[in-house]
């Protein structure tokens, strides 16, 4: 309960961007305190971090979770890609992403986070080099992942690639679960509403209204 209470301490230090308050509450849960962080209060400190454009230090403290033995998850990971969209590096972004290996692999928030940045760059190439991997990663695009990929092949004059872009979300190519009912029903689809989106496993009934659908 105490650690609970210290990462929810951290976490608030880290929305007003008081680095030096959440490392100090960091580090006095460990060392006067005597108790062990949670994966969570790492990625809050994290958090704080990257919200001050410290990069250095997320990163640095991405290694000691590697140390410790509590490694990052795929909202680790993200929180990372942030840090790199604020402070406009695609490179590492890129590195980033590139590190997420199994059983850790990107999922659509990763992915549109690393958009972001490629996008901010004005960096094509590395887009489409994720964007072309998305199957590889089970990663279903939605709307927003269109909407930068869209405009990262406008802003590099590929007019017929944003037309075909075009072509497929009104096929609803990337549907490949929610529209095949041989997957099965979505129960939370049934109950109004799924927070998964195109990335669910299971069949949307297109009849079943949703409860945000105004």
């Amino acid at each position: 309960a105490r650690v609970e209470a210290v990462t929810r301490e951290i976490g608030t230090s880290a929305r007003h961007k008081q680095l030096r308050k959440a490392c100090q509450l960091f580090v006095r849960l460990i060392q006067s305190e005597g108790l062990v962080p949670t994966p969570y209060t790492y990625a809050s400190l994290l958090n704080a971090y990257v919200n001050t454009g410290t990069m250095d230090g997320a990163e640095a403290l991405m290694a000691r979770m590697w140390e410790v033995g509590c490694a990052p998850n795929v909202v680790s990971y993200t929180t990372l890609l942030k840090g790199y969209l604020l402070v406009a590096n695609v490179d590492a972004a890129k590195h980033t992403l590139e590190g997420m290996k199994h059983p850790v692999l990107p999922d659509l928030r990763a992915i549109n986070t690393y958009m972001r940045v490629c996008l901010r760059c004005g960096d094509l190439a590395k887009a489409i080099d994720a964007y072309g991997r998305l199957s590889e990663w089970d990663v279903v695009p939605d709307t927003s992942t269109f909407k930068l990929f869209g405009r990262l092949l406008a802003q590099g004059l590929k007019i017929d690639d944003v037309k075909k872009l075009i072509k497929s979300i009104k096929h609803g190519d990337q549907l490949k679960w929610t529209n095949d009912p041989r997957c099965g029903p979505c129960q939370f689809w049934r109950a109004g509403k799924c927070e998964r989106g195109v990335n669910c496993r299971f069949y949307h009934d297109q009849t079943i209204a949703q409860g945000d659908a105004g």
